[in-house]
């Protein structure tokens, strides 16, 4: 149980190649290490991206109550976006946030974000499928006014999230990969 004892037999460490790099035993040189391409929509740095990346996964623990208070934020300073929703539009603000037909587009809004997110690596892929997700807003007759309205809403959120993990550093890349996003969305919604 636990740790490996002392006494058993330790694998030999890898030999050095002389340039910092460790070389298989098999006598070949040990690979060049991959570097995370820049991704060339995104003002972040591949470091930026990996610190967002595992940020996000205190996020993803909360999902649903995070994109809940970005909503509630939302219709409390836009009630007229809560008309736009076929669903949503004909529920009381008593009964919207704890509603099933709410609960379903919350859920299905941060679960975007967080694929988006997740796939940040592959540029390409993940910007072309956020100009998608934001056709569909068009397709819901969302006003474009949305995405610029939605971005405090969902900044503030994920600050109240994440708490003391939400440094100053983080701030930034949030701001940056928001604005990323809703800027995205707009083009799909546009296009």
């Amino acid at each position: 149980m636990g740790c490996a004892s002392s006494n058993e037999a330790k694998e030999p460490k890898p030999k050095s190649n002389g340039n910092g790099k460790t070389a298989p035993d098999n006598g070949e040189p040990a690979p060049e290490p991959v570097v995370p391409k820049q991704n060339p929509y995104l003002s972040l740095t591949p470091k930026d991206v990996f610190s967002l990346k595992m940020s996000w996964k205190g996020i993803r623990r909360c999902l649903e109550e995070t994109g809940t208070n970005t909503f509630k934020l939302l219709f409390e300073t836009n009630p007229n976006y809560q008309t736009h929703y076929e669903k949503l539009k004909d529920i009381s603000v008593e009964r919207l946030y704890t509603s099933t037909a709410f609960l379903d587009h919350v859920n299905e809004f941060m679960e975007n974000v967080d694929t988006h997110v997740t796939e940040l690596d592959d540029a390409e892929k993940t910007h072309k499928n956020i100009k998608s997700f934001g056709q569909k807003q068009k397709k819901i007759d969302i006003p474009e006014t949305f995405f610029k309205d939605l971005r405090d809403p969902l900044l503030k959120s994920i600050e109240q999230t994440l708490g003391d993990r939400y440094t100053d550093r983080m701030r930034n890349i949030y701001e940056i990969f928001i604005d990323y996003y809703l800027k995205t969305m707009n083009e799909g919604y546009n296009s």
